[in-house]
Protein backbone atom coordinates (compact mmCIF):
# COMPACT_ATOMS: atom_id res chain seq x y z
CA UNK A 1 0.00 0.00 0.00
CA UNK A 2 0.99 4.22 -0.70
CA UNK A 3 2.93 5.86 1.49
CA UNK A 4 0.15 8.64 2.85
CA UNK A 5 1.88 10.26 5.77
CA UNK A 6 1.74 13.66 3.14
CA UNK A 7 -1.84 12.85 2.76
CA UNK A 8 -4.37 16.25 3.97
CA UNK A 9 -7.36 15.77 2.22
CA UNK A 10 -9.34 12.27 1.32
CA UNK A 11 -12.07 12.45 -1.79
CA UNK A 12 -14.49 9.76 -1.92
CA UNK A 13 -16.40 8.33 -4.95
CA UNK A 14 -20.25 7.59 -3.92
CA UNK A 15 -21.28 4.33 -5.35
CA UNK A 16 -19.15 1.27 -5.16
CA UNK A 17 -17.15 2.86 -2.83
CA UNK A 18 -18.93 3.85 0.36
CA UNK A 19 -21.63 1.52 -0.21
CA UNK A 20 -21.25 -1.61 -2.53
CA UNK A 21 -23.78 -4.55 -3.25
CA UNK A 22 -27.51 -4.50 -4.47
CA UNK A 23 -29.02 -5.93 -7.30
CA UNK A 24 -29.61 -2.99 -10.21
CA UNK A 25 -30.62 -5.16 -12.79
CA UNK A 26 -34.10 -5.14 -11.35
CA UNK A 27 -34.35 -1.47 -11.53
CA UNK A 28 -34.26 -1.17 -15.11
CA UNK A 29 -38.22 -1.45 -15.18
CA UNK A 30 -38.76 1.31 -13.11
CA UNK A 31 -35.73 3.43 -14.72
CA UNK A 32 -37.79 2.93 -17.99
CA UNK A 33 -40.98 4.07 -16.68
CA UNK A 34 -40.70 7.91 -17.53
CA UNK A 35 -40.23 6.82 -20.74
CA UNK A 36 -43.59 5.12 -20.72
CA UNK A 37 -45.12 8.26 -19.33
CA UNK A 38 -44.13 10.33 -21.71
CA UNK A 39 -45.24 8.36 -24.50
CA UNK A 40 -42.02 7.26 -26.30
CA UNK A 41 -42.88 3.48 -25.44
CA UNK A 42 -45.45 1.86 -25.07
CA UNK A 43 -44.21 -0.50 -22.01
CA UNK A 44 -41.10 -0.59 -20.26
CA UNK A 45 -40.07 -3.93 -21.47
CA UNK A 46 -39.83 -2.60 -24.99
CA UNK A 47 -37.55 0.31 -23.89
CA UNK A 48 -35.37 -1.88 -22.08
CA UNK A 49 -34.76 -4.24 -24.69
CA UNK A 50 -34.02 -1.07 -27.46
CA UNK A 51 -31.85 0.86 -24.86
CA UNK A 52 -29.94 -1.85 -24.17
CA UNK A 53 -29.20 -2.76 -28.30
CA UNK A 54 -28.67 0.91 -28.82
CA UNK A 55 -26.45 2.11 -25.67
CA UNK A 56 -24.09 -0.90 -25.36
CA UNK A 57 -21.16 1.59 -24.34
CA UNK A 58 -23.09 2.75 -21.81
CA UNK A 59 -22.78 0.63 -18.45
CA UNK A 60 -25.27 2.09 -16.05
CA UNK A 61 -28.80 1.71 -17.17
CA UNK A 62 -30.35 4.90 -15.88
CA UNK A 63 -27.61 7.11 -18.50
CA UNK A 64 -28.88 4.68 -21.23
CA UNK A 65 -32.37 6.45 -20.49
CA UNK A 66 -31.20 9.99 -19.82
CA UNK A 67 -29.20 9.65 -23.02
CA UNK A 68 -32.37 8.30 -25.09
CA UNK A 69 -34.66 11.27 -23.45
CA UNK A 70 -31.96 13.81 -24.78
CA UNK A 71 -32.17 12.72 -28.20
CA UNK A 72 -36.07 12.99 -27.94
CA UNK A 73 -35.88 16.85 -26.89
CA UNK A 74 -35.97 16.44 -22.85
CA UNK A 75 -33.57 17.19 -20.48
CA UNK A 76 -32.05 15.17 -17.37
CA UNK A 77 -34.02 16.81 -15.12
CA UNK A 78 -37.34 15.50 -16.93
CA UNK A 79 -36.23 12.08 -15.76
CA UNK A 80 -35.73 13.02 -11.95
CA UNK A 81 -39.04 14.33 -12.07
CA UNK A 82 -40.93 11.75 -13.30
CA UNK A 83 -38.63 8.65 -11.84
CA UNK A 84 -40.46 7.16 -8.71
CA UNK A 85 -37.35 7.11 -6.50
CA UNK A 86 -38.14 5.31 -3.72
CA UNK A 87 -39.66 2.54 -5.14
CA UNK A 88 -36.19 2.09 -7.03
CA UNK A 89 -34.24 2.57 -3.90
CA UNK A 90 -36.26 0.29 -1.65
CA UNK A 91 -35.71 -2.51 -4.63
CA UNK A 92 -32.30 -2.74 -4.15
CA UNK A 93 -31.59 -1.90 -1.02
CA UNK A 94 -31.48 -5.46 -0.02
CA UNK A 95 -27.96 -6.85 0.31
CA UNK A 96 -26.38 -3.14 0.26
CA UNK A 97 -23.32 -3.07 2.55
CA UNK A 98 -22.54 -0.10 3.88
CA UNK A 99 -19.19 1.81 5.43
CA UNK A 100 -18.62 1.83 8.84
CA UNK A 101 -20.09 5.08 9.79
CA UNK A 102 -17.54 4.81 13.14
CA UNK A 103 -14.78 4.71 10.32
CA UNK A 104 -15.60 7.52 9.09
CA UNK A 105 -16.04 9.48 12.02
CA UNK A 106 -12.62 8.58 13.34
CA UNK A 107 -11.02 9.64 9.86
CA UNK A 108 -12.38 12.97 10.12
CA UNK A 109 -10.62 13.35 13.11
CA UNK A 110 -7.43 13.46 10.89
CA UNK A 111 -8.28 14.50 7.08
CA UNK A 112 -10.71 16.69 5.41
CA UNK A 113 -13.37 14.62 3.33
CA UNK A 114 -14.85 15.40 0.34
CA UNK A 115 -17.39 12.81 -1.93
CA UNK A 116 -17.82 13.64 -5.50
CA UNK A 117 -20.76 11.62 -7.28
CA UNK A 118 -21.83 11.19 -10.50
CA UNK A 119 -25.05 10.34 -9.32
CA UNK A 120 -28.16 12.88 -8.71
CA UNK A 121 -28.45 14.70 -5.72
CA UNK A 122 -31.53 13.50 -4.56
CA UNK A 123 -30.33 9.79 -5.35
CA UNK A 124 -26.65 10.52 -2.75
CA UNK A 125 -29.46 12.46 -0.16
CA UNK A 126 -31.80 9.31 0.04
CA UNK A 127 -28.85 6.80 0.41
CA UNK A 128 -26.79 9.09 2.70
CA UNK A 129 -29.72 8.71 5.09
CA UNK A 130 -30.68 5.32 4.53
CA UNK A 131 -27.22 4.32 5.21
CA UNK A 132 -27.27 6.78 8.48
CA UNK A 133 -23.90 8.73 7.66
CA UNK A 134 -24.12 12.29 8.74
CA UNK A 135 -23.46 14.89 5.36
CA UNK A 136 -21.27 16.53 8.35
CA UNK A 137 -18.57 14.30 8.33
CA UNK A 138 -17.58 16.09 4.85
CA UNK A 139 -16.72 19.57 4.47
CA UNK A 140 -18.87 19.18 0.99
CA UNK A 141 -20.77 16.33 -0.57
CA UNK A 142 -20.38 17.33 -4.88
CA UNK A 143 -22.53 16.45 -7.54
CA UNK A 144 -21.34 16.58 -10.81
CA UNK A 145 -23.68 17.15 -13.81
CA UNK A 146 -25.79 14.05 -13.56
CA UNK A 147 -25.15 13.60 -17.22
CA UNK A 148 -21.83 14.98 -19.35
CA UNK A 149 -20.30 14.67 -22.36
CA UNK A 150 -17.22 14.65 -19.99
CA UNK A 151 -17.70 12.56 -16.83
CA UNK A 152 -14.73 12.90 -15.50
CA UNK A 153 -14.59 14.83 -12.04
CA UNK A 154 -11.28 16.42 -13.00
CA UNK A 155 -13.23 19.85 -12.48
CA UNK A 156 -14.14 18.68 -9.40
CA UNK A 157 -11.04 17.38 -8.09
CA UNK A 158 -8.60 20.50 -8.91
CA UNK A 159 -10.96 22.74 -7.45
CA UNK A 160 -10.88 21.21 -4.17
CA UNK A 161 -7.26 21.54 -4.68
CA UNK A 162 -7.40 25.19 -5.53
CA UNK A 163 -9.74 25.95 -2.23
CA UNK A 164 -7.55 24.15 0.11
CA UNK A 165 -4.54 26.02 -0.80
CA UNK A 166 -2.96 22.29 -1.01
CA UNK A 167 -0.24 20.34 -3.01
CA UNK A 168 -0.98 17.70 -5.15
CA UNK A 169 0.66 14.84 -3.53
CA UNK A 170 -1.67 15.72 0.31
CA UNK A 171 -4.69 15.08 -1.78
CA UNK A 172 -5.94 10.96 -2.02
CA UNK A 173 -8.79 9.97 -4.27
CA UNK A 174 -10.48 6.73 -3.56
CA UNK A 175 -12.54 5.41 -6.38
CA UNK A 176 -14.42 2.46 -8.24
CA UNK A 177 -14.28 3.83 -11.78
CA UNK A 178 -11.19 3.75 -13.92
CA UNK A 179 -12.60 6.30 -16.35
CA UNK A 180 -14.50 9.01 -13.59
CA UNK A 181 -12.08 8.49 -10.50
CA UNK A 182 -8.58 7.35 -11.18
CA UNK A 183 -7.55 8.64 -14.61
CA UNK A 184 -8.97 12.63 -14.01
CA UNK A 185 -6.54 11.76 -10.66
CA UNK A 186 -3.79 10.96 -12.38
CA UNK A 187 -4.03 13.75 -14.69
CA UNK A 188 -4.46 16.04 -11.63
CA UNK A 189 -1.44 14.64 -10.40
CA UNK A 190 -3.40 13.33 -6.84
CA UNK A 191 -2.81 10.30 -5.07
CA UNK A 192 -5.09 7.52 -5.50
CA UNK A 193 -6.13 4.43 -4.54
CA UNK A 194 -8.67 2.22 -7.07
CA UNK A 195 -11.55 -0.11 -4.85
CA UNK A 196 -14.01 -2.32 -6.14
CA UNK A 197 -15.80 -2.90 -2.95
CA UNK A 198 -16.62 -0.77 0.61
CA UNK A 199 -15.01 -3.61 2.56
CA UNK A 200 -11.45 -2.68 0.15
CA UNK A 201 -12.60 0.96 1.44
CA UNK A 202 -12.79 -0.04 5.21
CA UNK A 203 -9.48 -1.36 4.82
CA UNK A 204 -7.56 1.71 2.87
CA UNK A 205 -9.57 3.80 5.67
CA UNK A 206 -8.06 1.56 8.54
CA UNK A 207 -4.59 2.56 7.19
CA UNK A 208 -4.80 5.97 6.38
CA UNK A 209 -6.31 6.51 10.69
CA UNK A 210 -3.23 4.02 11.61
CA UNK A 211 -1.07 6.72 9.25
CA UNK A 212 -2.18 9.14 12.09
CA UNK A 213 -2.35 7.15 14.92
CA UNK A 214 1.32 5.66 15.06
CA UNK A 215 0.60 2.56 14.20
CA UNK A 216 -2.21 2.41 16.63
CA UNK A 217 -5.15 0.28 14.90
CA UNK A 218 -8.48 1.09 14.76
Amino acid sequence: MQDFDKIKIVIFDFDETLYSGGNWDNANAHFCKPLVRLGLFENTADAEKTLSKKYPEISDFYKKVIAFMEENGFEPKVFRDLLEHESVYDMVSDGLRKMNYDLLNELAKHYVLYIISDSPKIYVDYYLNFFGINRNVFKEVIINPFLTEDISKFPCMQKIVLDNNADVNEVLMIGDSQVADILPAKKLGIKFEHITSVEETENLVRHLIDTKNDGGKI
